[in-house]
């Protein structure tokens, strides 16, 4: 028996999406957008949530797309008439963002029935629910520049009028 070496499977490039998918990405997103921000009309379970999609990828043989939606509306608090001061999450099931993913993915049949109904394709893909963190990274960025002290300009070296100031 020969012993064979053992290769070490490389990792393929990540490969840009294709027109088919970006197309079919835009299309899912253009018909779930506004069917999520009013969820309640395609679930009972779902009735009061508002979730914003900010993009969809989709995979290369078109089987399954990765829908990302906006978690600062998945966890919107709001008061409790009961006790002031506190606050409760947005579906009053419990607290953090995994109420309305888990939500989600119950009635993910019926999201797909749904879009299925609008789609005109021999395959809907699977749809997989996650939680886009861009834009709360995106707000502490700024909030950190904010808090930056403002530096006064130099002077410039080249020039002889500022530096005589």
């Amino acid at each position: 028996m020969t012993n064979v070496p053992i290769v070490p499977a490389v990792p393929t490039p990540a490969r840009r999406p294709n027109f088919r998918q970006k197309r079919l990405a835009a299309t899912v997103q253009e018909i779930l957008a506004p069917a999520l921000l009013d969820a309640g009309q395609l679930s009972d379970e779902l009735q009061g949530q508002s979730l914003i999609v900010t993009g969809v990828a989709v995979s290369p043989n078109l089987h399954d797309a990765k829908i990302f939606l906006q978690t600062s509306l998945l966890t919107a608090p709001t008061t409790d008439a009961s006790s002031p001061g506190r606050t409760s999450a947005g579906t009053g099931a419990g607290t953090g963002a995994r109420v309305p993913l888990k939500l989600l993915k119950k009635t993910t049949p019926q999201i797909r029935s749904y879009l299925a109904n609008r789609l005109n394709l021999r395959l809907v893909p699977h749809l997989h629910f996650f939680e886009d963190y861009h834009w709360e990274q995106v707000t502490r960025i700024e909030e950190l520049i904010e808090q930056l002290p403002k530096l006064s300009p130099s002077p410039d070296p080249t020039n002889p009028a500022q530096s005589d100031e």
